[in-house]
């Protein structure tokens, strides 16, 4: 295939030297190159190339001072290249830390400018590595969140297969992504596709979709999660609970 990469992740060996010695290398973090990391990951044997050969989705990525427009863009730009990357191969932080000491490093210093402007370790930490437990890293970590993201709202039966995902991505999307994880809510994408389905639907009444909107879904389901298992409810059915709920609470007609 013509313009392809193969992507690169750290041995086990080489994350966890990497995070034993981040207070020793913290200063490189903040390097406005990546040719010390390169280096020292090179001269260690600390990074591989994977068998996961991909379009050459770097070279689209946008860098657009505007996150609303960048997060959508680069979302579709990561998850169309590796639509075909299991969950189970996404969930490894080898990958994504892997990408992000070396073939994303621009992008990772791009995306999180002011957490490492900041120079806090745990700020600088969180862009680099999975800090806050396997499942909630995947929607904190600037990369992994992008691909999750694309598999939990891409939804092959809409005109634009990405509409749902919009709407996470014009809505504090670093923060949204982060209250459905909060509340369990994407452990199936069929509830993540249905509760967007009802927001949409609300969204084309003229209603304006903000964070609150988000929150009262969320907390609605997660109570009706506690006395209905909602795993055994289609993405048609939430949508008319979200639709429902959304009515009652903000009034809309």
């Amino acid at each position: 295939m013509a313009n392809t990469i193969v992507l690169e992740y750290l041995t086990h060996e080489g994350l966890e030297s990497l995070k034993a010695e981040f207070d020793y290398n913290k200063k490189h973090y903040l390097d406005n190159n990546k040719e010390w990391m390169v280096n020292y990951l090179a001269k260690n044997k600390f990074i591989l190339e994977s068998k996961i050969e991909c379009d050459d989705f770097i070279k689209k990525l946008s860098m657009d001072t505007d996150y609303s427009k960048s997060d959508y863009e680069n979302v579709k730009n990561i998850y169309s290249a590796l639509k075909n990357l299991s969950p189970s191969a996404a969930s490894d932080e080898r990958l994504w830390a892997g990408l992000a000491h070396g073939q994303l490093w621009e992008f990772v210093k791009y995306r999180r400018k002011t957490e490492l402007e900041s120079k806090d370790n745990q700020a600088i930490q969180n862009s680099f590595f999975f800090m806050r437990g396997k499942r909630r890293s995947l929607y904190i970590h600037c990369l992994s969140r992008l691909w999750w993201t694309g598999y939990l709202t891409y939804d092959e039966t809409r005109k634009d297969p990405y509409e749902l995902t919009k709407l996470i991505c014009e809505n504090a999307y670093a923060s949204t992504i982060m209250l459905l994880s909060s509340y369990n809510l994407v452990s199936r994408k069929d509830t993540v596709i249905g509760l967007l389905s009802g927001l949409s639907k609300i969204k084309e009444k003229g209603q304006v979709i903000k964070r609150i909107h988000f929150v009262t879904v969320c907390k609605y389901l997660n109570n009706m999660g506690a006395i209905t298992i909602l795993d055994t409810l289609d993405k048609d059915q939430i949508k008319n609970i979200v639709e429902k709920v959304l009515k009652k609470e903000f009034n809309i007609a």
